[in-house]
């Protein structure tokens, strides 16, 4: 799928049912891109890019939360995932 990102791709996976979820390819803004409509969520938010915008963002595929964290932000003494 990383070769053939065009829309027609997650289309396609959609008509089977399925929603992809990828990333490799961070979004400008920092944020996940959902658009289950569409086949796909994107949850790439560029951590490790060193932009302004970039964070890590954690998506739970049991109910749709996103969590962020700036990059220099610390979880040490929270529950491991």
């Amino acid at each position: 799928m990383l070769e053939n990102r065009e829309n027609e791709t997650y289309s396609l996976a959609k008509s089977y049912g399925f929603t992809t979820i990828c990333g490799h390819t961070p979004s400008e803004d920092g944020l996940i891109v959902e658009a289950p409509n569409m086949g796909f969520i994107r949850i790439d938010a560029g951590c490790g890019h060193k932009k302004k915008e970039s964070r890590l963002a954690l998506y739970c595929i049991d109910n749709g939360t996103v969590q962020y964290f700036e990059e220099k932000e610390t979880v040490q003494g929270q529950q491991t995932l």
